[in-house]
Parts: C-alpha cells; structure tokens; sequence
C-alpha cells in the first residue's frame, strides 16, 4: 500500500468515528470521496483540485481522478449539517469544556476572506491561539461589505451551535458594525466587541460628534464613553464608546460594546486578530484555498468542508506534537517553540512519511 493510499485510508476511518452507526450506502461514498478530497488538500497543499487528484488514491488515471473530486465539491447532498456538523460539535464540547474549567468566556469571531472569485464569511470558535471554523456562507460578490442580513443569520446558526450556560463574546471588523447587528448579539444575551468607522456619528448627552473627534488622554491608551446612542441605519441605545491607541500603533482602533469596561473590551478585541492566522493556514501558509478555481459559491462552501476538517486534523497533530515528549524531540528543539500548532502538525505529518506510514496518525477531535 503507497502512502497516499494509506493516508487515504486512515483520513476514511477516522470520518467514520462522527458517526454512532456506520455510514453505509450513499453516505458511505459520499465519505469516500470527502476522504479523496481532504487527502488531496493534504497532501497537495492545494485546494485546486487538478492538484488534488495528484495526491489522492485510486487506480484511476489522474484525468478521472480529478472528474471524482469535481463530482465531489458539486454534490448537493455533501452539506455541513451531515458531514462537518457532528464533527464540530465534539470539538465545541472539548472547547467549553476547557473555558470553563479556566472560568473565560467563549470568544466567537467573524470575517471575510476571498475564496476564488467569490468571497466567504466565516464565523470562528477560539481555541488557545488559533480559531476553528463554525459556519460559513460563499457569495458570488467582490470582498467588502456584506448584505445586512447575513451576519445575523449567520449568527443564528452559531447560536444553535453553542451552549447556553456559559457567556460568549463576538468579535468583528469594521463591517459588522451594524445596529441590526448588534440588537440580534444583545437579544440572545451575548457580548459583542466590534470595531467602527471613524467617521461613525454617535450620540452622548444630547450631543452628536464623529468617533474620530475623542481620543484618550495623554499618557493613557484608552477614551471610554457608556451608554451612547447610534443612529447608523437605525437607533440603538447603550452602547458603549471605546477608542483604543496603543502607542506602537499609528492610528487608533474604534470599538463598540456592550462590555462594562474599557480594559475588558480590549483585551477581548485583541483576540479578534486569531481569525487571521485561520485564514493564514488555510490560504497562503497552508491549502491555498484562496486560490481555487472554482467559481460557483456551492461548490466552494463543500470545498471550505474539506477544508475546515483537513485544519482540525492538523491542529489534532500539531497538538499531539507540542504535547508529547516523543514526537517534539523529533521535530523541534523542546526548549523552546519557534513554530505555531499548524506548522508542527504539517512537520509531524511529513516525519510520519518520513519514519512508516504505519505510525500514520488521523483524527478530527481531540482533547482540549
């Protein structure tokens, strides 16, 4: 057996354990072939798929090979609720489960990434120093703003996801800064840092101003103001003003919150910035996925599936590789770590091609 038909198998095996029965008929092909696409982003480092069916098994000839993912990323019945929702959920357990054992609150995030001619929005859990795919939704549109409706129903599917008895902050940019917005995160009793446009008009004491007309005093980082008033597309009361500056930084950051403190939104926006190094791992530094060839928004969000699973397996071996005596003297000195979860996850995966694809090791769950 070749190592890409090893890897193959165990990426099989292992989507087998989401499920308490075994998955038979269809939903078992079906599994077939999600494994076929997750081994070729794997080992392709690609997520064109004329790259993927390179590093996929199958005595096929390449050409059919890549026809078999095509089928796979257009297949209507491959969806997240089947093949990525059990998957997460057993994650989200080991993450709260974590949170409140530490006492910290659950930080959710959300952005936009291009993704071939389309553009994706993404909600993300934090985990230590990385952020796991939750949900996402792919529109035919150039990046930037999204329609005003689709971070709340986004939102909607990330409540259905998370617990209730636990507090649970969002985090966004500057274009998630809608009242709609906001209103939808304080209904269900969640906390929100999002940032704002300078040139937001707020409302204090009767008074009307730019946000960019405060700044923090000197000598001091932070400007805060409680219980202003909003009248971006609709009036929204009680929200709370932040304008950040860090000295090492040139131009300050404007927040909004329903936080109680100006500290306690900070640090919580600071967090914010994991998204970036999910996307990071995902595009340039790991699957390139933002260089697909695939144009129809469908296709893209079932390739964003694969995707998301392909990360949690690696993060799985990064953690393995960190976390255990073993395998990190084999990769990395253990005194100290000049490489991220990711990057010892891709490094452990190569030392297991390198040492016997027996010793291969596949999971998409792990403890927290």
């Amino acid at each position: 057996m070749t190592e890409t038909q090893y890897r193959q198998k165990s990426v099989r095996q292992a989507l087998n354990t989401m499920y308490e029965k075994a998955p038979e008929g269809n939903h078992s092909r079906r599994l077939d072939a999600l494994a076929a696409l997750i081994n070729g982003i794997v080992g392709a480092k690609s997520c064109q798929l004329s790259n993927c069916a390179s590093h996929c098994a199958g005595e096929a000839k390449r050409a059919s090979r890549e026809r078999y993912l095509e089928r796979c990323v257009g297949n209507k019945w491959i969806d997240t609720a089947t093949y990525y929702l059990p998957c997460i959920l057993m994650v989200i357990a080991k993450v709260v489960a974590l949170a409140q054992a530490q006492g910290t609150p659950l930080y959710v995030i959300i952005d936009s990434t291009k993704s071939g001619s389309c553009t994706t929005w993404l909600f993300s859990l934090v985990w230590k120093k990385r952020s796991l795919p939750l949900c996402w939704r792919v529109l035919k549109q150039k990046k930037g703003h999204a329609p005003q409706e689709l971070p709340c129903e986004l939102l909607e599917e990330v409540h259905a996801l998370l617990p209730k008895d636990i507090p649970i902050i969002v985090l966004g940019d500057g274009e998630f800064d809608t009242c709609a917005f906001q209103h939808a995160i304080i209904t269900k009793g969640w906390y929100y840092v999002l940032r704002a446009a300078k040139d937001l008009t707020i409302t204090y004491d009767n008074e009307s101003f730019r946000f960019d007309s405060l700044a923090p005093p000197p000598g001091e980082s932070t400007f805060w103001l409680d219980a202003v008033a909003l009248t971006k597309q609709q009036v929204l009361f009680g929200v709370n003003a932040v304008v950040w500056h860090l000295r090492r930084y040139k131009d300050p950051l404007y927040l909004l919150t329903n936080l109680e403190t100006a500290p306690e939104a900070c640090e919580a926006y600071h967090k914010r910035f994991l998204i970036e190094t999910l996307f990071s791992d995902i595009k340039s530094r790991g699957f390139g996925f933002q260089r697909t060839r695939l144009k129809a928004p469908d296709k893209i969000h079932r390739l964003l599936l694969a995707v998301a699973l392909a990360y949690l397996w690696i993060l799985w071996l990064g953690k393995k590789a960190i976390d255990e005596h073993m395998y990190r003297s084999l990769l990395h000195r253990t005194d100290r770590s000049d490489w991220s979860c990711f990057r010892f996850g891709y490094e452990l995966l190569l030392e297991f091609h390198r040492s016997g694809i027996e010793k291969m090791l596949v999971c998409f769950i792990w403890d927290s």
